[in-house]
């Protein structure tokens, strides 16, 4: 059971610290903070190109309640810009404005000082020991995904 409590503790440190990266403030021009939900629904939009609320919803699985709370956000705060489209007035295309792609470069820069810090400790492992870790873990995510209901 000790290597058990071992796993479980690791496990947790990593999960906190990663869920404190995800909730990590971005300054983007102006002294204008960014949630990291915000900074995710500008990246989609980036990765998307012009898009609607719709697609906006489908691709981040929430409501059009909710994205359209953000896109008013981030509309008033211009990183956004909101376009009819041209074969129909009633719908929104919805695109990035000069200050929303720098807050994409933000973000994408962010991402990968953390990608470069993962992959200094990745590179003192064989391939062989990656390959095991990454196993592993898919193996504890299937059993941890087995108790996602707690009993009332």
């Amino acid at each position: 059971m000790d290597n058990v409590n071992k796993v479980m503790k690791q496990v947790s440190k990593i999960t906190d610290v990663y869920n404190k990266i995800e909730k990590t403030l971005f300054n983007c021009s102006d002294n204008n903070v960014l949630f990291p939900g915000a900074m995710h629904t500008i990246s989609l939009i980036d990765e998307l190109g012009a898009t609607t609320v719709t697609q906006l919803c489908r691709y981040q699985n929430v409501t059009k309640g909710a994205i359209s709370h953000k896109i008013t956000r981030l509309y008033k705060s211009g990183y956004i810009k909101k376009n009819k489209k041209i074969d129909n007035n009633k719908e929104i295309m919805i695109s990035l404005t000069d200050t929303g792609k720098k807050a994409v470069k933000i973000h994408k820069l962010y991402h990968e000082q953390i990608a470069n810090g993962i992959k200094l400790c990745l590179d003192k492992y064989s391939d062989k020991q990656l390959s095991d870790f990454c196993n592993l873990t898919e193996q504890l995510t299937n059993q941890l995904n087995k108790y996602k209901v707690i009993n009332k």
